[in-house]
This record gives structure tokens, sequence and C-alpha cells, in this order.
């Protein structure tokens, strides 16, 4: 596994968890989300991956981050400097919020 599939997986496990929860696995996305969710991803991580030590955590801290959990970049293991550029990065992504569709598929909005 990349360290960008690591980022990225560890995006998509917050993204589940906190959206609906921690049971909800074997889900089925949209095509269009999930290309979205990656998308992002590889955008964030291309843009800001030499200040990720731990490429899991750091998607859970850019999905929780971006959509305003109260936890993320800015309360984790980072140097000050680096939690605040990686939050205000974040905030730039706008909320991503999911849903289950009436076909059971993961949506977003």
């Amino acid at each position: 596994m990349t360290l960008l599939e690591e980022f990225t997986q560890g995006y998509i496990a917050c993204a589940l968890w906190t959206s609906f929860d921690d049971s909800y696995q074997g889900v089925t996305f949209a095509p269009g989300t999930k290309a979205a969710m990656v998308e992002d991803c590889t955008k964030f991580w291309n843009i800001h991956y030499d200040r990720i030590t731990d490429p899991g955590q750091a998607g859970r801290d850019f999905w929780l981050t971006r959509n305003g959990h109260g936890a993320g970049f800015w309360d984790g293991d980072y140097p000050e400097h680096i939690g605040e550029i990686l939050t205000e990065a974040s905030h730039g992504y706008g909320s991503f919020d999911l849903y289950i569709d009436e076909n059971g598929l993961v949506c977003h909005f």
C-alpha cells in the first residue's frame, strides 16, 4: 500500500464512521462519490505529504477538519505551525457530506 492509499483509506474509514457508524462495512459508493473523495485526498496529499508523518491518521484528520467535527490537525501530534497550515488547507476544501440514497449507495452533497 502506498502512503497516498493509506491516507485515502484513513479518510474514507473516518468518513463512514462519522457519517453512519463503525459497523458500516462493505458499503457501495456511488461512482462519483468515491471518485471525488479520492480526488480530494490526492490533491491534499500531493501538496502536503512532506508535512505528514502518519498518513492514516492524517487522512482521518483531513476528514474531521474539513467537516468541522471538533477534532483534526490542530489537536493532533503536529507542531503548531504545521497543524495550522494543514487546518487552513483542509478548510479550503469545504464540507463533504455523505448519505445513503434509495438504492443503498453512499452518495455526497
